[in-house]
């Protein structure tokens, strides 16, 4: 129970001094604030963490990512849940649902830092860069098979002579077929086609 305890007042403080900071953009200067049964009084809060389903390995959360720190608004989420629930997330509308692009993404096992390049370097559509799975996982490690043979990018830049650099654009971050990736010419002025 001290550990317990322990924890939850760390949160308490925390919680109160990320709202009282000015010059915290995502919480005081936003105008995210304590209710005042909550600032005033660690019991009340712990009171009412250990009645709503508080566990050691769960984090308060906010329901309404923009609204204020209070019984209404609170509860008890696992990290993934409130990583969900910032109100800094890309919301993407698919196939009729709305997920955050993390949960679309584990949804299509995508990396999400690849779907960031094509949307945001190489201007694909959302839905396309998230459903466009030819290539997303061929990292350096992975095979990659074309002509009957398999290899991974280093072994296929040594066998193309194209720059592992060129190849990795294309295959992973621009999401390139392998005969596209191994065919297409260089552009003299553009090294990372």
């Amino acid at each position: 129970m001290k550990r317990k305890r322990y924890r939850l007042k760390t949160i308490w403080d925390n919680m109160r001094q990320r709202c009282s900071d000015p010059n915290n953009k995502y919480y005081g200067a936003k105008g995210i604030r304590v209710c005042d049964e909550w600032a005033h009084s660690f019991k009340l809060f712990e009171e009412w963490a250990l009645s709503n389903g508080y566990q050691d390995s769960l984090t308060i959360d906010r329901k309404d990512a923009n609204g204020d720190y209070a019984p209404d608004n609170c509860r008890w989420v696992s990290v993934r849940a409130q990583n969900n629930n910032n109100s800094h997330n890309r919301i993407i509308t698919m196939d009729g649902q709305e997920k955050t692009l993390a949960q679309w993404c584990r949804v299509y096992n995508i990396p999400t830092y690849i779907v960031d390049n094509r949307v945001n370097k190489y201007g694909w559509e959302e839905e396309r860069a998230i459903k466009t799975q030819e290539n997303a996982t061929n990292h350096t490690g992975k095979v990659i098979q074309y002509n009957g043979q398999e290899h991974n990018i280093a072994e296929w830049s040594r066998i193309t002579g194209i720059s592992y650099r060129v190849l990795y654009n294309r295959l992973v971050e621009k999401g390139w077929t392998p005969k596209r990736a191994f065919t297409e010419k260089i552009r003299a002025s553009n090294h990372h086609n």
